[in-house]
């Protein structure tokens, strides 16, 4: 099945939300935290330390998508991004991907 010529990419999505870092804290981009934690959860992963584990274990997969250049960010790491997201944000994101 083909691809329409309006598709959009679930990267590109995500990639509406901001970033809520500060620029010289952001050694991996928020779109390689967030395709991650989102492919780990679809797939069971229920705690920051298991996003990091599904991570490593799946980094072949995701680099399908995304560079991941400077690797699989912490548990720690990821447990600091998301706590900072805008769960709305994320909520219209997934809702958009889904429809």
């Amino acid at each position: 099945m083909g691809e329409s010529p309006d598709a959009v990419t679930v990267v590109e999505i995500f990639d509406a939300i901001t970033n809520p870092r500060v620029a010289r804290t952001r050694l991996h981009p928020l779109s390689c935290i967030v395709m991650l934690c989102l492919c780990a959860v679809i797939c069971g992963a229920n705690t920051v330390m298991a996003i990091e584990r599904y991570g490593h274990n799946k980094i072949d997969f995701l680099k399908q998508w995304i560079s991941f250049s400077h690797g699989i960010a912490s548990h720690d790491t990821n447990a600091r991004v998301l706590v900072k997201l805008n769960p709305m944000v994320l909520e219209s994101c997934f809702a958009q991907w889904m429809s």
